[in-house]
C-alpha cells in the first residue's frame, strides 16, 4: 500500500518558486509597441525619408501633434511659431534656451527665433509622462512652402461689381509630390491650390503642403501678410470704400484708376469735384494712353453721370475732392 505524500512547507516554498518563475518567463515575451510619433514638421529631418524611419517609444493613444508655422524669414534667420498640440495635458515645456513654460493645457503655442540648418531641442512633459522627454526641431527653411508676390504698384479697376483692387500671387510648393493647399482667412477653411491667384483685398495668406510617408504625415506651413501697395498716382481707397463720409483729397494732385474691359461703353458715376478756389479736372485716357477729347473743369461738387468711351482704358482727375466713385447701376 503507497503511503501518501506529505507536502510540508518547503515543498510549499518549492512550488511557489516554480510558479513564479514560469510567470517570469512567460512574461518577458510582453514587449511595449514602438509608437511612430505623428509630429508633422516637429522632430522631422531634413531627409525625409531618414524622418520617416524614426520612431518614439510610448503608449499608444498619447502621441504629441506639432507643426510650426513660419511668420519671417531673413536669411537664414527664422521666426516661427511652434504650435504642440496632445490627448493628455501638456504640464511643462523647456525650451532650447532653458525658458520653462508651466501650462495644464491640451494645446500650446510658442513663438521662437531659429537658424536654418540647426537643431532644436524642447523637453516636454504631459500628465502621462513621469518626466521631461527631448523632442527635436530640424529648422529648414527650405522646407516650407514659398509665397511670391507681384510687388509692381497697383491701381483700382472700376468693374460692374464696384471698384476692385487686385494682386497677383503665386505659391512655389516645391518639386516633390504633395497634396497643396492654402487659406485666406487664417486657416479656418483650406482650398487646393490650383495655380496663380488674384487677391483683392489686404490678408493673411496660409500655404500649406501635406506629405504622406509611411505612416506619418508631414505638413510644411508658409504664412505672409499680403499687401495692396498702390500706385503713387492711384486713386485712394477712400474714392471707394463705400462711405460716402470719408472722402479722398487729390489736395493738387493728378490721379487714376483703370477702366475694365467690361465697363467700356457703360457709365461712371460718383460725388466729385473742386471748390471756389480750386478747379477740379477729369477726362478719359485712351488705350494708347492719350487723354480723350471731352474732359471737363468744375468748381462745383455735386453727384455726377458720365459715360465711358468705348475705346477708354483709365479714368482720369485731378485737384478737388472725390467722395465716392464707381459704376452706375440703374
Amino acid at each position: 500500500m503507497k503511503q501518501p505524500i506529505k507536502i510540508n512547507n518547503k515543498m510549499i516554498t518549492l512550488i511557489a518558486i516554480v510558479i513564479i518563475v514560469v510567470l517570469i518567463i512567460l512574461l518577458s515575451g510582453v514587449t511595449i509597441k514602438n509608437v511612430t510619433e505623428k509630429s508633422q514638421l516637429f522632430s522631422k529631418a531634413i531627409n525625409e525619408q531618414e524622418n520617416a524611419n524614426q520612431q518614439v517609444e510610448e503608449q499608444e493613444g498619447h502621441n504629441i501633434d506639432a507643426i510650426y508655422v513660419v511668420n519671417s524669414t531673413d536669411g537664414d534667420n527664422i521666426n516661427v511659431t511652434i504650435i504642440l498640440e496632445s490627448d493628455d495635458e501638456i504640464e511643462q515645456v523647456q525650451t532650447p534656451n532653458q525658458n520653462i513654460i508651466s501650462t495644464h493645457k491640451n494645446k500650446l503655442a510658442i513663438d521662437y527665433s531659429v537658424v536654418s540648418g540647426e537643431d532644436y531641442t524642447f523637453k516636454i512633459k504631459r500628465t502621462s509622462d513621469s518626466e521631461l522627454k527631448d523632442y527635436v526641431l530640424k529648422a529648414d527653411i527650405n522646407a516650407r512652402p514659398e509665397i511670391l508676390q507681384d510687388t509692381t504698384p497697383i491701381y483700382p479697376i472700376l468693374m460692374p461689381e464696384g471698384v476692385k483692387l487686385r494682386k497677383t500671387v503665386n505659391i512655389d510648393y516645391g518639386e516633390e509630390e504633395t497634396n497643396n493647399y492654402y487659406s485666406l482667412d487664417n486657416g479656418d477653411t483650406w482650398m487646393e491650390y490650383e495655380g496663380e491667384l488674384v487677391i483683392e483685398k489686404e490678408c493673411t495668406l496660409l500655404a500649406k503642403k501635406i506629405k504622406n510617408i509611411g505612416e506619418r504625415e508631414i505638413i510644411k506651413l508658409a504664412k505672409e501678410e499680403i499687401k495692396m501697395n498702390l500706385a503713387p498716382d492711384a486713386l485712394g481707397l477712400r474714392a471707394y470704400d463705400g462711405n460716402y463720409n470719408t472722402g479722398f483729397s487729390l489736395d493738387g494732385r493728378r490721379c487714376r484708376m483703370q477702366i475694365d474691359d467690361s465697363m467700356k461703353g457703360k457709365r461712371i458715376a460718383g460725388t466729385w469735384g473742386g471748390s471756389s478756389a480750386r478747379a477740379c479736372t477729369y477726362y478719359f485716357i485712351s488705350d494708347v494712353g492719350s487723354q480723350i477729347p471731352g474732359g471737363t473743369q468744375s468748381f462745383s461738387t455735386k453727384y455726377r453721370v458720365e459715360w465711358i468711351p468705348s475705346n477708354a482704358s483709365w479714368f482720369s482727375v485731378g485737384g478737388g475732392n472725390i467722395y465716392e466713385i464707381g459704376p452706375y447701376n440703374t
